[in-house]
C-alpha cells in the first residue's frame, strides 16, 4: 500500500485508482489510526527507485516496528504449510503473521490475491 503513496502516477487507470485512493487514505490515516509497519515493509518500501524508496522510508519514519520475531516467523510457516498463502508468498504470510501476533485490529493492503482474498480469508482465520 505505501508503495502507491509516492512516485509518477501510473497509466493503467486501475493502479492510478489505487494511487489516488492511497494518497487521499494515507493524508488523514494517522489522525484516525495507530499506524505500524514491520522490518518487512521497510525494505519493501527501500526498494526499486532510489528517490521514491528515499520518498517512502521518509513517510514510515515516524511509524512504530512490530519485530518479525520467532513466533511470527512460525505462523508464517504455519500459513504456507497449510495453504493458507502459497509456498511462493513468504512476505504475504509474514505481513499476515506480524498482524496476527500484535492484534492488530485492520492490515492496510491492495494485496487482493493473497492477503484480502475472500476466497482463501476462512482459511488464514482458521489457521
Amino acid at each position: 500500500m505505501v508503495g502507491h503513496i509516492v512516485g509518477r502516477l501510473h497509466p493503467d487507470t486501475v493502479i492510478l485508482g489505487r494511487q489516488m485512493v492511497t494518497r487521499h487514505w494515507w493524508d488523514t490515516a494517522n489522525r484516525r489510526y495507530k499506524l505500524y509497519a514491520s522490518n518487512l515493509v521497510i525494505a519493501e518500501c527501500a526498494a526499486g527507485d532510489t528517490e521514491a524508496g528515499r520518498e517512502r522510508l521518509v513517510l514510515l519514519a515516524e511509524i512504530d516496528l512490530l519485530d518479525i520475531d520467532e513466533e511470527t516467523e512460525k505462523i508464517a510457516s504455519t500459513l504456507l504449510e497449510n495453504h493458507g498463502v502459497p509456498k511462493t508468498e513468504p512476505r504475504d504470510a509474514t505481513h499476515i503473521a506480524v498482524a496476527a501476533v500484535n492484534g492488530i485490529d485492520y492490515l492496510a493492503t491492495w494485496n487482493f490475491r493473497h492477503i484480502t482474498n475472500p476466497a482463501t480469508q476462512h482459511l488464514i482465520e482458521a489457521i
